[in-house]
């Protein structure tokens, strides 16, 4: 499984909408919603951002196995 779709599973596993990640990353819905949904890549920075808006790490993302 790809990052973005695992950053993916973890926001929907966790109940948090777009809308709100895009407010505590600083980006875009749209460009929230494209990375998430695979349709632009994910650079090792963007990650970290998203992990910080969430309070987790990168290795959390990876270990997350979508259940």
């Amino acid at each position: 499984m790809k990052v973005n779709e695992r950053l993916k599973k973890y926001i929907e596993h966790i109940g948090i909408k777009q809308r709100f990640i895009a407010e505590k990353t600083g980006f875009s819905e749209n460009m929230v919603s494209q990375t998430l949904n695979g349709r632009r890549c994910i650079s090792a920075e963007e990650l970290e951002i998203y992990c910080n808006a969430l309070n987790i790490t990168p290795n959390d993302i990876y270990r997350f196995n979508g259940n």
